[in-house]
């Protein structure tokens, strides 16, 4: 529960820190937030895979 309530936050501030991004580098907007959205992306991906390993380690079982 905790996860969703610090991804909501993170989403929230996503779009500001983005324009306060492209207001830091005002000619490169395109290669501002394609940066923004991959390393995003990819640390979500990477934090999806260490919580995989993490609870495949503590052996959380799956209860259908």
């Amino acid at each position: 529960m905790l996860s969703v309530v610090i991804g909501l936050i993170l989403v929230s501030a996503f779009s500001a820190i983005l324009v306060y991004a492209t207001e830091l580098i005002p000619g490169k907007v395109g290669m501002v937030a394609g940066l923004f959205f991959g390393f995003a992306f990819g640390m979500g991906g990477i934090g999806a895979a260490v919580l995989g390993h993490l609870a495949d380690a503590t052996s959380i079982d799956l209860c259908l």
